[in-house]
């Protein structure tokens, strides 16, 4: 299992800014109310990245001074190093910096998508700044309710895998989906500890497909 997830590269279509210099920006002072709105930002978060993993969206974190350095918009995808994104969230935040703002709009410009979920900044490094509203009328927007970003998502990016069960995708399964020579490979796992589940697995591609079981080395053609 090793082997195989460290072979070629990860499928992601997804990149989630970090909001962390909103964060930062609040350690600053003692106020009650700043300290109420570091643990609402933290929290916004947390749902938004389990609700991606769980409803079947593989992504990575965009920390802006690492897009700063190496990321450029290529065709409609934005390229990090290796990796290249077609939809770009922006979470919960006060802030982003102004490399950032540039960026997306370029993104957008060339066919990319970009998506704020919930409170949208006000500020660029820090600071008020009211050009910031370009971006966000350029982009899509919507409230920050699970089922309503992954319904605009969905609308911006088919998933390229989904595992359903009795009740919709399975968010008890994640999954990663990696480029390998002649083909590529999805594993899936369950966090269930207690349950067995059956469920059925739809990705994106041709046969022949082979199924790999890692608890007793069987390989079958599907």
């Amino acid at each position: 299992l090793s082997a195989m997830l460290t072979r070629g590269k990860p499928i992601r279509d997804v990149l989630v800014i970090n909001p962390v210099e909103s964060v930062w920006g609040l350690f600053t002072t003692s106020n009650t109310d700043d300290t109420k709105l570091i643990g609402q930002l933290q929290e916004s978060l947390r749902i938004l990245i389990f609700t991606l993993s769980g409803l079947h969206y593989d992504w990575d974190f965009g920390e802006e001074q690492i897009l700063a350095d190496n990321a450029k918009v290529s065709d409609s995808t934005l390229k990090v190093g290796k990796q290249k994104y077609r939809v770009v969230i922006v979470p919960p935040c006060l802030t982003l910096r102004s490399s950032t703002v540039q960026l997306l709009t370029r993104f957008i410009e060339k066919g990319g998508k970009v998506l704020f979920v919930g409170r949208k900044p006000d500020r660029i490094d820090a600071k008020p700044d009211e050009s910031i509203n370009r971006l966000i009328e350029l982009s899509d927007a919507c409230e920050e309710q699970p089922d309503e970003y992954v319904a605009r998502l969905e609308s911006l990016e088919p998933r390229r895998v989904s595992i359903t069960g009795p009740n919709g995708e399975a968010d008890f399964i994640w999954y990663m989906l990696r480029e390998i020579k002649g083909g590529r490979l999805l594993f899936i796992q369950s966090h269930d500890r207690q349950n067995s589940h059956t469920v059925h697995v739809n990705v994106e591609g041709s046969r022949p497909v082979v199924m790999w079981d890692a608890l007793s080395g069987e390989r079958n053609l599907m």
